[in-house]
This record gives C-alpha cells, structure tokens and sequence, in this order.
C-alpha cells in the first residue's frame, strides 16, 4: 500500500493476501530467514502516511492526471515502435515496445544515449508468473515527467 498508492516505496512496508497456505508459508520462512523486522522508523513513517491517505492519495491522483496528457501525447508521436495503454488506476504503466531489437537493448540504449531510465521486462521475471518479453515499465505519477518525455523524444526522433 505505502508503496504505489502512497508514492512511498522506499518504506518497504506491506502486506501479503493468499489463500494458499503452502505459499503463504514459503512466504513467511523467506521473511524470516532475511529480516527479523521491519525498519522502526519505516514503521512510523507508514503510519503516518496512512493517516493521512487522503492528502496523499488525492496528491498523487492529480499528479497522474496532470502527466497522462502529456504520456498520450508521447506515445501518440510514436505509433510504430509503442502500443500504449494508459494504466486503469495507479501510477505504474506497461507499453508494449514494438522495435525490432527487443526491449531489453532498447532501454540500455536509451539509457545509455539519452539519460532516460525505463525498466525493461528482465527486472520483473518470475517462477511465480509470465511477464511478456515486449513490456517496459514507465511511471506516470512523478513531477517532471514533461522533462523526461521531452528527453526520450529527442532521442526518438534522432533515431528516425
């Protein structure tokens, strides 16, 4: 919770919902074996946050739908190489990448060439689930996205 909705990943505090005991507890033999706590002040601070929900929630919904414009736009210049879904809700959304040398090299490059970080499918790989090979991971949820987006075009349209 404190992470995507309250904007606050760096807390590390959550909760896990299962029905499968046999996951569940894997799950908590993992937990133990690498931490025996959360942080205290992590702690706190997720309390306070949570408190406070509201505000935050509301910050960062006007956030999101200040940047969508801007990321629709982005996206709409370049038809060939994305395929672009707005998230459905929350901060978090996850374009198809179109190019013919795969995401994976597409993201180093743009790193590499333009300063722009995206997250390609390889840091979400998982024995739990499929992740399709095509996907980045973009956030829409920051103040200076338009900053981000203008640098990533440039280097789009440099690639034309």
């Amino acid at each position: 919770m404190t992470s995507k909705a309250l904007g606050l990943p760096g807390l590390r505090i959550g909760w896990i919902t299962c029905r499968d005991r046999a996951l569940l507890s894997r799950l908590e033999r993992a937990k133990h074996y690498t931490t025996i706590c959360n942080s205290a002040p992590s702690e706190v601070l997720a309390r306070v946050a949570i408190k406070a929900r509201e505000t935050i929630l509301g910050r960062n919904r006007a956030l999101i739908e200040r940047n969508l414009p801007a990321f629709e736009s982005f996206f709409a210049e370049f038809p060939d190489a994305f395929d672009w879904k707005a998230p459905d809700g929350g901060c978090v959304a996850y374009p198809r990448y179109l190019g013919p040398e795969g995401v994976e090299e597409f993201c180093g490059r743009l790193l590499d060439e333009a300063g722009v970080l995206l997250l390609p499918v390889s840091i979400y790989r998982s024995e739990l689930t499929a992740a399709p090979a095509d996907r980045f991971r973009i956030g829409v949820g920051r103040r200076g996205a338009e900053e981000a987006l203008d640098a990533f075009a440039r280097w789009m349209k440099a690639r034309r």
